[in-house]
């Protein structure tokens, strides 16, 4: 599909949770950085490399990418993956405190320019 398709960032996300799944981190997180330069504006695959990333420990790269998410997917589905069990250290850094303020201010935004929406 990818010979075929080259541009098809959902491709490369598909090979990115096969690589994961058969613990081939490196592996799944170039996929999915394949799928985030083929489709940037595709929150899913940023949000899946968060989370490799995070349980990799990599929490200054995990929280750039969180960063990343809170630009182009809702604050909700940030959150959801924020609430991940890989991120429990990480909320517990001086680091997470910081991405958690920036997530409460982009709640707000959101919630200030589609008022009545959840």
């Amino acid at each position: 599909c990818i010979r075929t398709a080259p541009d098809d960032a959902r491709a490369y996300r598909e090979l990115a949770i096969l690589e994961a799944v058969a613990n081939d981190r490196d592996s799944a997180l170039y996929r999915l950085q394949q799928a985030i330069t083929v489709d940037p504006a595709w929150p899913q695959p940023v949000l899946d490399a968060a989370l490799l990333h995070a349980e990799a420990g990599n929490e200054e790269r995990a929280l750039g990418l969180l960063d990343v998410a809170l630009e182009i997917a809702p604050v909700r589905v940030v959150y959801q993956v924020y609430q991940q069990p890989a991120f429990r250290p990480t909320q517990l850094t001086p680091g997470g405190k910081l991405f958690e303020e920036r997530l409460a201010r982009k709640a707000r935004e959101q919630m200030r320019a589609a008022p009545g929406e959840t």
